[in-house]
């Protein structure tokens, strides 16, 4: 970026070489399609609002293109580690879009795909956050799959893993952590408390460190970090500051605050938690379990999509799931706390050993003995449980909308272990034929419905020797292309967006009186010489500049005629429509109407819903008494998470609720413990179910008589819960 900032040659022609590029990548893109390596394209869009006081009042889209670019038919038997293929990615016009609702955002990115000469019917993959705009059912993506009935939409994977611990910090003791963020980043805070571990004691110090020692620059030498809303990874990062430094720091608090009078309340909320070794001890679970948290948004930012031919969506949101729940030591773990194999092989400890880490982490706090451990670890325990519930159930739910669907299941065929595609195609084909006609997705009857998808799925779920799809002499090329295109085109995650936002910020202020026009031109050709290593070659982008000159000026021309704009604005008029910025373009009378409120009236699939809601509430256990089985019904969450599907009429009797099944055993001293059914003690993790309200009363031993005048809520109510006949 720096050597095309410095660039003055091409500065002065960013905007003529911008419009150029558009034109050379439209014209590409027809080539590609034309001779049979271009079928479509995937993007990635997130909303972008600028912090720039000149930018008050508008909101802009940011919108990647990607393109695979398919290799001759002929070579393909000869990738066996990737995909035969070439992925572009292209950063399209920033717009304006001056509203959240699906279809003007859609809007706004049609006029964004048409600089690279694509439509919406090109589009057959696509990544957007959770918000209403993107994954609700009137949002882009339900949109599109009305143009596109085998379109593909993606939630994005960083975004999903931010919500799973925000679930988890709204538990945490969270308020605390931000009182010590809060008084450690305040004013001169943080210089006094270097003063005071390295002062002597005649000059009112503690003498913790020599000033400029190892110890007091390993200490002091990172700031505390800022703790963020709605971004967990700076949670994390704080409380990795923080958890080493709490002993040490905790001394330092006590004495800065016995000769200072401070009136904010966070100085002494942050004192009393440094000297609570329990919630010294509760920080550190916190940090490990944010981490655990983290793991599909680490996990996405080191690859461009994780169904890559090593893995499939399934077993990344199962690995997801197990590392939030598993209480046992592993190579992660010991990573997060800071400590190696050796040093737990020093005390007797080994791989093999029935070890939980929480054990590790209380045993870290200085001072710490066994007995004092043991009286902490049931509460830790019962803390660690309630976090991590309320975080897995919450990707659980959001998992149960993305794995329902046949096109997650297809991303199995993509595998480039034969056996594993072959065993894809399989359950993809099950999955289809045991669907309801009535209950199965666009993309799974499109797969039905289309002649070369459906034969070529047969043919390679019954083929004799095992291949990967790509292979086969061509046998499965349709079935391989439909399926990269929608799921392995589109990014898990719209962090190319998010990366533009933040070398916008950059660029404004290095360049504060850049031009919006400049800006754009600058970040799209910078993205496309990082993306494509860069520039095409000069002649094939003369002729395209020749053209835009041509063009910009007869338009100058134009306008110069009408006498209305000032002289001194014709070059920024010129692109008002291009990037959105005429205000007279906003319909607002339809705008108006679209976003009228629902009728507040209840339905009964809200009536059903409110009703399990207050039923079974979130952390109690019950006994279903009148029912045969001695087992306990533990209710992790009882809500559900929106998809993009509009309600359907017979979903208030399938409202699921996530749960693990107990039973009552005898512990060593007779004492009586509940353990689960699945999972327990043995296996460091409790497993989680989704289950409606009439499979866990089937499940409890309970087969009601069911007459057909009777309602599904009438049968849940008052058959198979035998008049609310359970304890809590």
């Amino acid at each position: 970026m720096d050597l095309v900032l410095s660039d003055s040659s091409l500065r002065r022609i960013a905007l003529d070489l911008d419009a150029a590029m558009d034109a050379f990548t439209a014209s590409r893109v027809d080539r590609m399609r034309d001779a049979g390596h271009l079928h479509g394209f995937a993007f990635s869009s997130d909303e972008s609002p600028p912090s720039a006081n000149r930018f008050c009042g508008l909101r802009f889209q940011i919108t990647y293109a990607y393109l695979p670019i398919f290799k001759d038919i002929n070579t393909w038997e000869l990738y066996a580690d990737r995909f035969p293929m070439d992925l572009e990615r292209h950063l399209t016009d920033i717009v304006h879009c001056p509203s959240k609702l699906g279809n003007e955002v859609l809007k706004v990115m049609e006029k964004q795909w048409a600089t690279k000469g694509l439509t919406r019917w090109d589009a057959h993959g696509g990544t957007g956050d959770r918000g209403g705009e993107n994954m609700g059912y009137t949002g882009i993506h339900s949109i599109m799959e009305e143009s596109n009935e085998s379109y593909v939409g993606k939630i994005c994977l960083a975004h999903l893993s931010w919500r799973v611990c925000d679930a988890g910090i709204r538990v945490m003791h969270s308020k605390k952590v931000e009182a010590i963020e809060t008084y450690v980043r305040d004013g001169i805070t943080w210089s006094r408390l270097k003063t005071i571990a390295t002062a002597s004691l005649e000059h009112g110090g503690l003498a913790l460190f020599a000033e400029a020692s190892e110890e007091s620059v390993n200490f002091f030498s990172r700031a505390p970090p800022k703790i963020l809303e709605d971004r967990p990874e700076t949670n994390a990062e704080f409380l990795e500051w923080l958890v080493p430094r709490q002993d040490v720091l905790a001394k330092l608090v006590a004495h800065d605050l016995s000769r200072r009078n401070l009136t904010m309340p966070q100085a002494q909320q942050a004192l009393a938690s440094l000297t609570d070794r329990m919630e010294c001890v509760l920080r550190h679970i916190d940090l490990v379990l944010i981490k655990k948290g983290l793991y599909l948004f680490y996990l996405s930012k080191s690859c461009h999509t994780v169904i890559d031919g090593d893995r499939c969506f399934e077993d990344v949101l199962t690995k997801a799931k197990d590392i939030l729940t598993n209480k046992f030591v592993d190579d992660h773990v010991l990573e997060v706390i800071g400590v190696s194999w050796a040093e737990l092989h020093a005390i007797g400890w080994t791989e093999r050993t029935n070890l939980q880490w929480l054990e590790v982490v209380i045993l870290l706090i200085p001072g710490m003995g066994q007995a004092e451990c043991n009286e902490m670890f049931e509460e830790v325990v019962k803390y660690h449980d309630m976090v991590a519930i309320k975080m897995a159930t919450h990707l659980q739910g959001v998992a149960l909308n993305i794995e329902t669907r046949g096109s997650m299941l297809a991303s199995q065929i993509l595998s480039k272990d034969p056996a594993k595609a072959q065993n894809g195609a399989q359950r993809l084909r099950d999955h289809i034929l045991g669907t309801h006609p009535d209950k199965r997705s666009k993309f799974d009857n499109y797969i039905l419905n289309s002649h070369d998808l459906w034969s070529e799925l047969l043919q390679f779920a019954s083929r004799a020797v095992a291949c990967v799809v790509w292979h086969g002499h061509g046998a499965f090329q349709h079935l391989f292309v439909f399926l990269v295109l929608r799921l392995a085109t589109a990014p898990d995650t719209v962090l190319d967006c998010e990366g533009t936002h933040a070398k916008w910020k950059w660029l404004m202020d290095v360049k504060r009186g850049i031009s919006f026009k400049m800006m754009v031109a600058w970040l799209k050709l910078s993205s496309y010489v990082q993306f494509q290593g860069g520039l095409p070659n000069g002649a094939d982008l003369s002729q395209h500049v020749q053209n835009i000159r041509h063009g910009m000026a007869l338009q100058v021309a134009e306008l110069r005629s009408h006498g209305v704009v000032p002289r001194g604005a014709l070059s920024s008029t010129m692109y008002m429509e291009r990037f959105g910025l005429n205000m007279s373009d906003v319909d607002l009378i339809k705008d108006a109407l679209i976003s009228r409120k629902k009728d507040p009236t209840r339905s009964a699939v809200d009536a059903w819903g409110f009703y399990v809601r207050w039923l079974f509430r979130p952390g109690c256990f019950y006994k279903f008494t009148n029912l045969p089985r001695d087992e306990y019904l533990f209710v992790a969450e009882n809500k559900s998470f929106a998809g993009r599907d509009e309600v359907a009429t017979d979903d208030a009797a399938g409202r699921a609720l996530s749960v693990a099944w107990f039973t009552v055993m005898l512990g060593s001293a007779d004492e009586i413990l509940v353990v689960p059914v699945a999972g327990g003690a043995d296996s460091g993790r409790l497993e989680i179910l989704d289950c409606t309200v009439a499979e866990i009363a089937r499940a409890a031993g309970d087969y009601p008589a069911v007459s057909a005048e009777d309602t599904a809520r009438q049968v849940i109510k008052d058959r198979a819960l035998k008049d609310r006949a359970i304890e809590d």
